[in-house]
């Protein structure tokens, strides 16, 4: 019990470092979904996932909270858009951004929010200590195209808390070989905000390796 515990804390921390629930919303309709690190009177600063855009407060009609959570890839020098302060410009990145995870993963933009929804499943019935229903909805992201390195983390996770020791290696394998590709991936591209989450994630992935492995 005190392992599946441990893992699924440590999942609800995987999750919590890609998902993010407030969604700001704006005088001119649109929305910018991500969550807000910064808020006061004059300005409010939203991390999108590849680095943080700042907008004028009087921009911003309210902002909801919690949101449903939304995973978000980076794009190219997003830090551009937080010295411009436009929120027409920082609401078009949006589907750029998720554009952009649609192109690594070589499926439609469709597929990968599919895959998005089964993933957030999983992760939601890892925190009830559900690791069943966890690998099912872990298995039909996979399926949908939704191969990010944190799903095979957390699937091996799963296996791991229910005892299938052999399978969470399996994963964790896989996990570690995808992170790498995505660490290539946002170093050819210079975006230095999921560098530093991917080498995190790797790191997690090779002490799961350790660990299972010392079983």
């Amino acid at each position: 019990m005190k392992l599946l515990i441990a893992l699924i804390t440590l999942a609800s921390l995987m999750a919590t470092q890609l998902a993010y629930a407030d969604i700001v919303q704006l005088k001119n309709g649109r929305t910018i979904t991500g969550r807000v690190v910064v808020q006061d009177e004059k300005v409010i600063e939203i991390d999108i996932g590849g680095g943080s855009v700042s907008l004028n407060m009087e921009e911003v009609d309210h902002v909801e909270e919690p949101g449903e959570n939304v995973i978000l890839a980076p794009v190219d020098n997003v830090e551009t858009l937080s010295s411009s302060g436009s929120a027409a410009k920082t609401a078009d990145v949006i589907d750029v951004i998720k554009e952009k995870w649609a192109n690594y993963f070589g499926k439609d933009k469709e597929d990968i929010e599919k895959g998005r929804q089964h993933f957030l499943k999983a992760t939601n019935f890892m925190k009830i200590g559900d690791a069943d229903n966890a690998i099912i909805q872990f298995n039909k992201a996979i399926s949908c195209g939704y191969k990010e390195g944190v799903t095979y983390s957390l699937l091996g996770v799963a296996y791991e808390a229910k005892g299938a020791n052999s399978k969470a290696r399996k994963y964790y394998r896989i996990a570690l070989k995808e992170l790498k590709k995505q660490l290539e991936y946002f170093e050819a591209n210079n975006e230095k905000y999921m560098v530093n989450k991917t080498k995190m994630f790797i790191e997690t992935a090779k002490n799961d390796l350790i660990r299972i492995n010392a079983k």
